[in-house]
Order: C-alpha cells, then sequence, then structure tokens
C-alpha cells in the first residue's frame, strides 16, 4: 500500500503482513494492527482519540531516509527501527513499547532517534550498530526486562534512563 489515513471506521489487521510505502495517519476510528508486522517506509502520526489495539503485532520503520513519528496517545506491543542510516524524530512526543524495543542500524553509527521519549516497558535490544540520538530511552514498568547488546559494533544510548520496580524472584 502507498499509505494509510484514517478519520472515521474501522479498521482490522487480521494476520497478514502490511507493508506501507507511504505515511501512516490515524486520527480517529478503530484500528486493530495485524498481529504479524507493519512495515512503514515514512512517517506515523497519530493525532485525536482513535481507538488502537496492537494485537500483538510489531511495528518495523525502516528505510535509508528520515521518518517523523507523532506517536500521539498510541501505546505499541513491539517496535523496530532498522534501516540504513535512517534518523527518526519522535517530535517531542512519547512512544510507549509494551514488548520487545529493537534498535539496529546496518550500516553505520549514522542513524538516530531524536526529540522524544520511548518508554521500554519490555525487552530491549541493540543490534549491529544500534540507534543513538538525542531521544531518551526509558526502562519503565513493573515488569522485569533485559537489556541486550548485539553485533560488535553496538552503541548505548547516550540517555538512558532506568525507572523499574521489578524485583528479582
Amino acid at each position: 500500500l502507498s499509505g494509510w489515513f484514517q478519520a472515521l471506521g474501522n479498521f482490522v489487521g487480521s494476520n497478514a503482513a502490511i507493508s506501507l510505502s507511504g505515511a501512516f495517519a490515524l486520527s480517529g476510528g478503530s484500528y486493530i494492527a495485524t498481529s504479524a508486522t507493519t512495515t512503514l517506509q515514512a512517517s506515523l502520526s497519530a493525532s485525536g482519540t482513535p481507538s488502537f489495539n496492537p494485537n500483538g503485532g510489531t511495528f518495523l520503520f525502516t528505510g535509508s531516509s528520515s521518518g517523523l513519528i507523532v506517536p500521539g496517545s498510541l501505546a505499541f506491543n513491539a517496535i523496530t527501527f532498522a534501516g540504513s542510516s535512517s534518523n527518526f524524530s519522535l517530535s517531542a512526543g512519547t512512544m510507549t513499547v509494551n514488548g520487545i524495543l529493537t534498535m539496529g542500524d546496518s550500516v553505520s553509527s549514522a542513524g538516530g532517534i531524536n526529540n522524544g521519549t520511548i518508554n521500554a516497558k519490555g525487552d530491549v535490544v541493540y543490534n549491529n550498530f544500534g540507534y543513538v540520538g538525542s531521544a531518551v530511552l526509558s526502562l519503565t514498568g513493573s515488569a522485569s526486562s533485559t537489556l541486550m547488546i548485539g553485533g560488535t559494533s553496538s552503541v548505548l544510548p547516550t540517555n538512558l534512563t532506568l525507572s523499574k520496580t521489578a524485583t528479582a524472584g
């Protein structure tokens, strides 16, 4: 699909992978994501009061360019940032990820996530060169989380905040 713009109505993503080459904008209606992967090669914008159900699926932000992400009040199941020297801006917003957050630039440490906060309530995986930038990565919530670093060139974010209330079992 070239893009997705929804202000009214209902969408049910089922279990098939969805790939969008254009923007994803959600401002109203009811959106139930696919339980598979939704791949976005452009921007994501959420505004208004849409009903959003992540349905256990993953949103994959990819590409070799810059992407503007306005997460609004959406809470995602799993997010993956991938690509080659891609830069993403959270537009001073807060992205909530309840499941796994994976960050991995495949080419260099030139890619970044900037201008906002990612509240990661599950595990965080840094692959290859990871993503650095001005965005704050905040490990939050009451469940235990694991911060995994993979690849020989992975780097941790410079703005890492730990705010977990989990206790050792």
